[in-house]
């Protein structure tokens, strides 16, 4: 399945919004309307029964309608004729979204400017969008027996997603409170499946050169660990616990506590294997891509471009296409529009890989590929040296009268 970019997202986005927005009135309305006409009836038939009329009574052990008393008993209640102006709320409903229209109109031509796969990283909460394999941290505290004794752990993953023959850096800190102290303390990893079953018990040491340590402050005790999975560990879900073992100033013998961060391990259906020297195509920078393919099959690729000098994130990059066995090629091409947007000719990292094959009839998921380097180097060239022309969407205007549509709703 074809992801969407970031323009078409925005336009489904402001589809779903108005949509919904109206959809639901209706549905309220009409909840309305027959809570309405359902209260006027409850009314005339309490009415009716306290009047002494032939009414039928609820049946034994059914429902009930209390109905307060009314000043005058013999007067059947009346249902007032006046209602919401449910029009003028849909008018004030469609103003409202009419208001808003403009604003997201303005970011789809700020969005469309740019190739879909070349799009500008405009803020921290589009680069945490773009970044998929993300620290996972947990963190929570440990109440004692006695007043004061309470302590607090934290553990940390360095990613979330992990490739047979990764290796996980675990991290965890032991902190007492104010008033408090550890007396002794030690910090055990336990790498788990989905099952709970242990499949690797790792102790902190305090050996740095193994890339395992140990070192206590007092109030605090801050603990590593590289934990590499056994061959046979199958793909799916894992789990690392840190389990503490500790006894403090303010209380009475050794206590534990243990906190457990998730994690994805698989096997890499492909590989990047090369970041080939980039090159100006036209108004293009092109970055390609050798990948090693153990399953091949329709393949999306991501990642982001930084500035190498600052470290800023400058781009969003995305390809798509078939990569066969033994291996095949994709390129990145961000668009001179975009770089210019952007303020940097480069030297630039090319970082936050998102590899991932598209499930195929009578599959159930895509499967994630690997970059098994953090970042990679890309030469950059002068904006002289490309061909400036803007981007042209070719759907533009279908797309501009499809947003003046929506107005009208």
């Amino acid at each position: 399945m074809r992801k969407p970019s970031y323009t078409m997202m925005l336009v489904a986005t402001m589809t779903v919004t108005i949509l919904a927005a109206f959809y639901w009135f209706d549905q309220w309305r009409g909840s309305a309307v027959g809570s309405v006409e359902l209260t006027a009836d409850v009314a005339v038939k309490a009415s009716d029964q306290s009047a002494g009329t032939n009414a039928p009574s609820a049946p034994a052990g059914g429902s009930r309608i209390v109905q307060s008393p009314s000043p005058n008993p013999a007067s059947p209640a009346v249902a007032s004729d006046e209602g919401p102006d449910y029009a003028a709320m849909h008018d004030a409903l469609a103003e409202q979204l009419a208001e808003s229209l403009p604003t997201l109109r303005s970011q789809y031509a700020e969005a469309n400017k740019y190739p879909p796969g070349s799009q500008p990283i405009r803020s921290a909460a589009e680069l945490a969008q773009y970044q998929p394999h993300q620290s996972t941290d947990v963190s929570a505290p440990f109440p004692g027996e006695v007043p004061g004794d309470e302590v607090a752990l934290s553990l940390q993953l360095d990613r979330y997603q992990y490739f047979e023959g990764d290796r996980i850096a675990a991290a965890a800190v032991l902190n007492a409170s104010a008033a408090n102290s550890l007396m002794a303390a030690e910090v055990t990893f336990l790498l788990k499946d989905a099952d709970g079953n242990t499949l690797l018990t790792q102790p902190a040491q305090p050996d740095a050169a193994a890339g395992d340590g140990m070192a206590s402050s007092g109030r605090g005790l801050m603990a590593s660990a590289v934990l590499l999975p056994p061959a046979a560990t199958a793909s799916g879900e894992l789990f690392v616990e840190a389990l503490a073992r500790f006894s403090t100033s303010a209380g009475t013998g050794e206590r534990s506590a243990s906190l457990i961060a998730p994690l994805r391990y698989d096997t890499a259906v492909a590989r990047l294997t090369a970041v080939l020297p980039s090159h100006v195509e036209g108004p293009e920078l092109v970055v390609p891509l050798q990948f090693t393919v153990r399953q091949p099959g329709y393949y999306f690729v991501e990642a982001n471009l930084y500035s190498r000098q600052t470290n800023t994130p400058l781009l969003h990059l995305q390809s798509e296409g078939r990569l066969e066995l033994p291996g095949g090629m994709q390129s990145l091409r961000a668009h001179i529009a975009a770089l210019k947007a952007s303020g940097d000719e480069g030297p630039y990292l090319l970082k936050d890989f998102r590899i991932e094959r598209a499930a195929e009839d009578g599959e159930s998921a895509d499967l994630p590929g690997s970059a098994p380097k953090q970042q990679y180097a890309v030469e950059g060239f002068s904006f002289s040296s490309y061909t400036d022309l803007p981007y042209e969407d070719p759907l533009a205007e279908e797309r501009a009268e499809f947003l003046e549509k929506l107005g009208t709703l």
